[in-house]
């Protein structure tokens, strides 16, 4: 566990997080990724859920740390809510109350102006500006509202250098800003070769195949029409590379009439395996040879460090801050354009195995050395004692 310069001191500091839900967003693994390797001393935390307690609520107060879910699932709920939120931070009287994306941000504001001066604003933005205008309009106005409230903040946290630079362009004005990068618990995301194996035979992928993997919502900012287009690319330039696919995420399935049009327009025996969510996503990686992400709007994607710390290479498009996660360990190409990202996918798969186990050796390095989740919790440690210190 991290251990951290605040267990040095005699000061506790009680931080209040507010999230908007507890289900398993990367914000929501993020967090409880921190809490799992927290100081044991100098820190307490308190965790408000603005819907419901979803995967990690149970978990998160397994750690030892309080969970209360507003349920604020309607606007009808909100008065109580609201109230029982108040109450709750009165009586919990944290020094720092830390918001977890847009909508949690507005709420940590409104429950930050009930404390007693003294008491410090965080706010956490894990969100990439690329296509603003795309984004739905209930968004747009909470990010609008966002930069708004944004001068109230002591500190913003982005995960992403480029998120970073677009809110500050957007307007964005907190007190001060900090870009503190996703951590990966390296011990769970490890080279597995028993859960490979499993996993290959979970999803009727023999040992032999080379497998492609995808994870993460259907969203249209995936881009997974791109994958699939590269995909008939490869057939038609490159008939004799063969690999099997594997897409695994919510609403990934043939009922998504959508993701169906673009699959039936696919060569036939085109082997692609649809899994609608993963209960075991280390065990999943680690069936995979290369993980692609065709994505043309990221922040911070989760997962590919968590591909690399399971030691797979990865295929990504340089969107927010996938390059820099992925070094020189992969291969980056432009977002929106399916003959690059055939090309490299063409390269990756075609690499020998013992190619692709020093490429995914390199990239398992990469994530010890620079997004380890110890290192990442000392960072917020660190800037929430250097506010609770320079407090007035």
């Amino acid at each position: 566990m991290n251990t951290g310069s605040a267990a040095a001191s005699n000061r506790t500091i009680r931080i209040l997080h507010v999230i908007t839900s507890l289900g398993k967003g990367g914000a929501e693994t993020m967090l409880f990724r921190l809490l799992e390797h927290r100081s044991r001393s100098g820190f307490e935390h308190f965790v408000m859920s603005l819907t419901g307690e979803g995967r990690y609520g149970s978990k998160i107060r397994g750690l030892g740390v309080p969970v209360l879910a507003l349920r604020l699932h309607h606007p009808g709920s909100a008065p109580a809510g609201l109230f029982r939120a108040v109450r709750r931070c009165v009586e919990f009287k944290p020094d720092i109350v830390q918001g977890w994306m847009y909508h949690a941000n507005v709420a940590a504001s409104l429950l930050h102006a009930c404390r007693s001066t003294g008491t410090r604003l965080f706010w956490n933005v894990r969100h990439s500006l690329h296509f603003f205008n795309d984004e739905k309009f209930s968004t747009r106005n909470v990010i609008r509202l966002n930069r708004l409230l944004s001068r109230g903040a002591d500190c913003c946290i982005f995960n992403s250098r480029t998120s970073h630079l677009q809110h500050a362009r957007f307007g964005f004005a907190s007190k001060a800003r900090a870009t503190v990068p996703n951590g990966f618990d390296t011990d769970v995301f490890r080279p597995d070769p028993a859960a490979r194996a499993a996993t290959r035979r979970r999803y009727g992928l023999t040992s032999a195949e080379t497998v492609v993997g995808l994870v993460g919502r259907y969203h249209p900012l995936k881009d997974y029409h791109n994958y699939l287009a590269a995909v008939s690319l490869i057939r038609k330039t490159a008939p004799a590379v063969r690999f099997a696919t594997v897409i695994a995420g919510k609403g990934l399935t043939r009922e998504n009439a959508e993701l169906r049009a673009s699959l039936d327009r696919l060569p036939p025996r085109e082997r692609i395996v649809l899994i609608d969510e993963s209960d075991d996503v280390p065990a999943l990686m680690n069936g995979f040879d290369v993980l692609c992400l065709p994505s043309r709007s990221e922040a911070f994607p989760n997962v590919v460090g968590e591909a690399m710390s399971t030691g797979v290479p990865c295929v990504a498009t340089d969107v927010g801050d996938a390059a820099y996660i992925v070094g020189d360990t992969g291969i980056v190409v432009p977002p929106k354009n399916p003959r690059a990202l055939a090309e490299a996918l063409e390269k990756a798969v075609s690499l020998t195995a013992a190619e692709r186990t020093a490429r995914g050796k390199a990239a398992r390095r990469r994530i010890l050395s620079h997004f380890s989740i110890g290192a990442v919790a000392s960072q917020y440690e660190a800037l929430y004692q250097k506010a609770v210190g320079t407090r007035e």
